[in-house]
């Protein structure tokens, strides 16, 4: 907002000696990543090229007791409130500015930092026959040959007179379902960002045993789906064709 707000204000002075342009801020970690050179993920890689984009603006940190923008946080009238009408008493005397900090990479920072994986050629992808299924056939189809197969073992191992009969029925399907999704979370426990996970999505396991994430809204919470495994892939896939090809939100409310 700033660096919009900053051009336009400019442009409205032409004619007028502009000389150094500031913004303030009182977020360390945003202003790390403005001045910093890391790789960052999309939302906040996006940002800080579009503020890169105007090196003519300089960027300092402000304590939070200084900063106008908090007191909207806070709650109370501003009406006579000389921060919120003027800024802090030491805006206009450069003397008295505080001291410009100078970031580092801090965990907080970090969360957004790009994750950039090496691939060696001598490292092969280790698959067995259910991602090979994964791989070849649609998501559904897949559930369906697992279905078939676990109802031949429970045939062969089960009494005649429990022998399901006639087609796949949907317990059937839900209970192969839900099989690949516990498979694709216990493997992706040997990744390297499954710990951050934990961490960041407050994982913990249901009545099931799916691992959810759980956020401070209470109810339904989603269950975690690991990027890593092809399982998720194929079931990302198929909510997307499920909604018309709809786009990121759609793919994102569909309940496969």
């Amino acid at each position: 907002m700033a660096t919009n707000l900053i051009p336009n204000v400019k442009e409205a002075l032409e004619g007028f000696p502009v000389g150094e342009m500031f913004c303030w801020l009182d977020s360390s970690v945003a202003l790390h990543w403005i001045k910093g050179a890391g790789s960052y993920k999309q939302f906040v890689s996006n940002r800080v090229q579009k503020i890169q984009q105007h090196p003519e603006v300089k960027w300092r940190h402000v304590g939070t007791k200084d900063n106008p923008a908090d007191l909207c946080s806070r709650s109370g009238s501003v009406e006579n409130g000389e921060l919120w009408w003027r800024g802090p008493e030491w805006l206009l005397d450069r003397e008295r500015w505080p001291a410009d900090i100078k970031t580092t990479a801090t965990p907080e920072s970090q969360a957004e930092a790009k994750v950039i994986r090496e691939v060696f050629a001598v490292a092969q992808a280790q698959t067995d026959i259910l991602d090979a299924l994964l791989v070849k056939f649609s998501f559904w189809k897949t559930l369906r040959v697992c279905s078939w197969i676990a109802r031949f073992i429970r045939t062969l191992r089960g009494d005649k007179a429990r022998r399901s009969k006639g087609p796949l029925t949907t317990e059937e399907i839900e209970m192969q379902r839900h099989l690949l999704l516990k498979r694709a979370q216990d493997n992706s426990k040997g990744d390297e960002r499954f710990e951050d996970h934990c961490v960041h999505l407050n994982l913990q396991e249901n009545k099931d045993g799916l691992l959810e994430c759980r956020g401070r809204i209470q109810g339904d919470y989603p269950i975690y789906l690991p990027d890593s495994q092809p399982f998720a892939e194929k079931m990302v896939a198929e909510a997307h064709i499920s909604t018309l090809h709809g786009g990121v939100s759609l793919t994102y409310g569909e309940d496969s």
